[in-house]
């Protein structure tokens, strides 16, 4: 019965998608990076037809910007208004994958049933082969001891992983084992890591996966009792369509909690509910893009294009989360721990007044004159203001302040 109305859905989202049409945004170029064999510039390789460059970029949460200058084995990384800040060499599985993302510090690919991270020093500290021979893409999450994955529903865990393969599945733990460890997340490193009954992990109760057959599956599932379409000013219709239509990538989230998916040109928006927000096609993608989408965390959508001039960077504003954007650009600093208190007055004893997570974005008013210590780090405090509204004091070893 259950796949019943799903189809039935499907065939009345099928009719109803094909009297409405994707938006076709403009774009801006925003950046001419240069290309030579200088410091910092772009290698490019011609000898292929139209030209071979750099294949894939990314934010961070305070929005700098790291781009794979593969032919150099290099990355690039630059600051909040695209000047260089620094060069590291990066392993060749980095430098010419078609998408990366950054999780704990680290950049994670995963595609073909693999999953491999580098630390900023461009070598790989973890690699991961799926057991299974299919090309699933791998959930997972790296913490200080662990490694925890999920993929076409199995779970699994390894201890202390390393950069050998071989080596990590030896020492694989099964689902019970690592469902264990779940037990006592603060031995395990894994604060604010939870599983639900399918295996399926959540970061601060909020679905963490890259893959979009997951995505679809959890947010049908949870909107069922609604029903999957959700009216809204533009659109009608639910994700089940892209799900059989083709295999959406995952482009990254914003500071808001939107998801971007992308299908060829095609970039759908679901929002934190899991219903569409927007759908829309980049003005001249075809013509331009050569590197996949990235988010930056104000929510636009970033692509690289090149010729023998340049390698140029074009944007697509974000209009479908106005306010989110805003809130990103008037914000000056971003949380670089879990669970981090805040405070009444800036000190250890003073009254807790909330908690505020990794990668949460925060305006800091004011500098305490005093330093504290906590571990090994002495930092100020910042008084601080939150998206909700709270105006509470935090240790400023765990906000870390925007550069240009």
């Amino acid at each position: 019965m259950k796949k019943l109305n799903s189809l039935l859905i499907f065939l009345s989202f099928s009719i109803c998608i094909m009297a409405q049409e994707a938006h076709n945004y403009q774009l801006s170029m925003i950046k001419r990076f240069p290309v030579g064999s200088g410091t910092g510039e772009f290698k490019l390789d011609w000898a292929d037809q139209g030209g071979y460059g750099p294949r894939c970029f990314v934010f961070d949460s305070s929005g700098r910007v790291y781009i794979a200058n593969g032919h150099k084995k290099e990355m690039n990384e630059y600051g909040r208004n695209y000047q260089i800040k620094s060069i590291f060499p990066i392993d060749p599985l980095f430098a010419y994958t078609e998408r990366f993302y950054l999780l704990n510090k680290k950049f994670t690919l995963s595609g073909n049933g693999n999953m491999s991270s580098m630390g900023m020093d461009g070598k790989i500290a973890v690699t991961v082969r799926s057991q299974k021979k299919d090309n699933a893409r791998i959930d997972s999450y790296l913490s200080s001891g662990y490694c925890v994955i999920y993929g076409e529903g199995t779970l699994l865990s390894i201890p202390n992983p390393g950069p050998d393969p071989v080596e990590n599945n030896k020492r694989n733990l099964n689902e019970g084992q690592t469902r264990a460890l779940f037990a006592e997340p603060e031995k395990y490193g894994l604060v604010g890591l939870s599983l639900d009954e399918k295996n399926r992990l959540f970061l601060n109760r909020e679905l963490v996966t890259r893959n979009y057959k997951t995505f679809f599956e959890y947010w049908s599932s949870e909107n069922e009792s609604e029903t999957l379409i959700k009216n809204g000013d533009r659109f009608n219709y639910t994700p089940e369509f892209f799900y059989r239509k083709a295999d959406p990538l995952y482009c990254g989230s914003d500071n808001n909690k939107n998801t971007y998916w992308a299908s060829s040109n095609l970039i759908m928006v679901f929002g934190p509910d899991g219903f569409l927000k927007d759908m829309f096609i980049p003005e001249n993608a075809m013509e331009k893009k050569k590197t996949s989408y990235a988010v930056h965390p104000s929510g636009d959508v970033y692509f690289l294009d090149y010729d023998k001039e340049g390698v140029y960077l074009y944007r697509v504003e974000n209009v479908w989360d106005k306010q989110g954007r805003a809130f990103w650009h008037t914000t000056n600093a971003t949380v670089t721990a879990p669970n981090v208190r805040l405070r009444k007055t800036p000190s250890l004893t003073g009254a807790e007044q909330g908690l505020l997570q990794t990668d949460e974005r925060v305006a800091i008013l004011e500098t305490s004159k005093e330093q504290t210590t906590v571990g090994a780090m002495k930092a100020p405090w910042y008084k601080v203001k939150t998206k909700s509204g709270i105006t509470a004091w935090a240790f400023g070893g765990f906000v870390e302040k925007d550069e240009e």
